[in-house]
């Protein structure tokens, strides 16, 4: 994983993978029969691993703002525990082969199926129908701010996270609300 995220899959060989893992390019292929199989292995698990590290936020208990605070101070939590797996999971800068963006692309959607099952919910809540187009857009759009942000992060690493959180609820949390319950006195926008 380390290697994939610091190279990018392009410019990573087997023979890269083998030397960080101490053990021979051609013991390499007595477990994967190529690098190719052995990233989209690498991928597959760390998508799984996040959304198991985030997953649990989402459906803890407390009011949709508190988790959704929640589940964003875990996506954070989780960049910064584990900057190398959230590089592999979400830069696409350095990939060139086909295959893999697919597969890439799969893992996400897995992820934002997964995370939209979850806000289900909340979604039904603010009188967003989860299963039909607005659902999956909206944790799309959820999971590419946090992804967004935790890019920024890293060119400002001296922000504290709890001022990173609160930027992204601004946008996250109060943007999925009427207006007019968040600015009092001010007029209701047209609908």
């Amino acid at each position: 994983m380390r290697v994939f995220s610091a190279k990018g899959y392009a410019g990573t060989s087997l023979g890269d993978v083998a030397a960080a893992a101490g053990i021979t390019r051609s013991g390499m292929y007595d477990y994967f029969p190529s690098k190719k199989a052995l990233f989209l292995d690498v991928l597959k698990d760390q998508t799984e691993a996040a959304v198991a590290y985030v997953g649990p936020k989402v459906t803890a208990s407390g009011t949709g703002e508190a988790r959704m605070r929640s589940v964003v101070a875990a996506c954070f939590g989780y960049a910064l525990d584990h900057p190398a797996a959230w590089r592999l999971m979400f830069d696409r800068s350095r990939e060139g082969d086909s295959e893999v963006r697919q597969v890439r692309w799969e893992a996400r959607s897995a992820s934002t199926e997964i995370i939209r099952r979850l806000l289900r919910p909340d979604f039904a809540q603010m009188d967003i129908d989860a299963d039909t187009t607005a659902g999956p857009v909206i944790v799309e759009l959820m999971v590419s701010a946090l992804d967004g942000a935790t890019r920024w992060w890293e060119r400002h690493p001296e922000t504290p996270v709890d001022d990173l959180v609160d930027a992204v609820m601004r946008v996250l949390f109060l943007g999925l609300r009427d207006s007019d319950e968040f600015t009092p006195g001010a007029p209701a926008p047209p609908r």
